[in-house]
């Protein structure tokens, strides 16, 4: 395990400005020795039919696209929250925050996935459960923060999960949220992302769930700025952003 990072600037809501900083978040995660490291693709492909197989642990296929994400998720919780109260990821197959923060020094971690496969994901220290997060058996009150990266936007019940999740954090836990995003509607009829509907989320849904998650005692922790200057994600015909949002449960 590595030392922590100096604390973040912390956000309670903020768009990836450009590629550049995807790239820098990447390089910080390898310098830090957070990343799963990247292999050749002959090795990566035997890998995954062993581990089809059940032979072994699947490798992370790492988005470098999504470093910007798990990197802003590392540092805020290494800010906020104490390495040894639990962390909840949902959506967690294929996604490197977990591994990432059990290298930042996280010990009490656990990732949920309707993907079976999730339970063959790597990671020492980590609890990896199947299933849906609405029916997940988390105790109430019992998370020091919860992460969902990159899944809101794949047909989940917004509102439905930031009650779910409400009732789950502890008082001063986090909750820390990434998604598709423009400010103006982008029009995703029609389109399918991994078998789910697509919505890519405006600023009229940035403040809606905004104001869905205080109504729950979820404020955002740190500034609120939900302008995008740049689409530096071109992806399924569309251009956009990602949008950073963290909650913090009343005390």
């Amino acid at each position: 395990m590595t030392g922590s990072a100096a604390p973040a600037e912390r956000w309670g809501a903020l768009a990836l400005r450009s590629r550049a900083e995807v790239v820098e978040a990447a390089r910080e995660l390898d310098a830090h020795a957070w990343s799963w490291k990247r292999r050749g693709r002959a090795l990566t492909r035997a890998w995954r039919a062993a581990a089809d197989l059940g032979l072994t642990s699947y490798p992370l296929e790492r988005d470098r696209t999504k470093s910007w994400d798990v990197w802003r998720a590392v540092r805020h919780l290494l800010a906020t929250v104490r390495p040894d109260g639990l962390v909840l990821d949902v959506g967690a197959w294929q996604s490197e925050v977990l591994w990432a923060l059990r290298r930042a020094g996280f010990t009490s971690l656990e990732g949920c996935d309707t993907d079976p496969r999730v339970r063959r994901m790597p990671g020492d220290g980590i609890t990896y459960l199947v299933g849906d997060f609405f029916e997940a058996d988390v105790a109430p009150r019992s998370l020091a923060a919860l992460t969902c990266l990159s899944v809101l936007e794949h047909g989940m019940d917004a509102e439905a999960f930031f009650s779910r999740a409400a009732g789950l954090l502890a008082p001063g836990g986090r909750l820390l949220l990434t998604t598709d995003y423009w400010p103006q509607p982008l029009d995703t009829t029609g389109l399918e992302a991994f078998g789910r509907p697509w919505h890519i989320g405006s600023r009229a849904d940035a403040e809606r769930w905004i104001g869905v998650a205080e109504t729950l005692g979820l404020r955002p922790d740190g500034p609120v700025d939900l302008e995008a200057r740049e689409a530096p994600i071109t992806w399924n015909g569309r251009s956009y952003t990602f949008l950073w949002l963290a909650f913090a449960a009343e005390d």
